[in-house]
């Protein structure tokens, strides 16, 4: 099975969006599809996205929603640890996932951060878009 880390632009997209790419992956994830691997960081970072008051106010999220949204991505992903990783990249958040990536031995990085594509592959590890990874996946 694919394992797989998501992004926060996909995760938060995916929760207020439910029929694009993002949503559908979300979908796929809650199926069963694929595995999501993450870490109690990247878990916090879709938290904290997600009560942004304009998102929140846009998407009528309550705190009640938002915990149940994170709830559910924590019990159908494996929440590994990650250690502090050496930087990689442009943006310290952006090392954070590829550390996830490395340490949750996961296939591919789904995401629509440019600096991450930009990578294309990183210890064997595939960077893809959400319509991309949506090609990947079994049926």
């Amino acid at each position: 099975m694919i394992r797989a880390v998501l992004d926060t632009n996909v995760i938060v997209s995916g929760i207020i969006k439910g029929h694009s790419p993002p949503g559908r992956i979300l979908a796929a994830l809650f199926k069963g599809r694929f595995t999501a691997v993450t870490s109690a960081h990247l878990l916090a970072e879709v938290s904290q996205v997600l009560t942004y008051p304009k998102i929140r106010d846009k998407y009528h999220l309550t705190s009640q929603s938002t915990e149940a949204i994170l709830t559910s991505l924590a019990l159908f992903s494996d929440v590994i640890p990650v250690p502090r990783v050496a930087k990689l990249t442009r943006d310290p958040q952006d090392d954070l996932v590829l550390a996830c990536a490395v340490h949750g031995d996961a296939d591919i990085v789904v995401t629509g951060d440019s600096d991450i594509l930009v990578l294309r592959e990183f210890r064997r590890i595939q960077f893809v878009t959400p319509q991309n990874f949506l090609r990947l996946l079994p049926t």
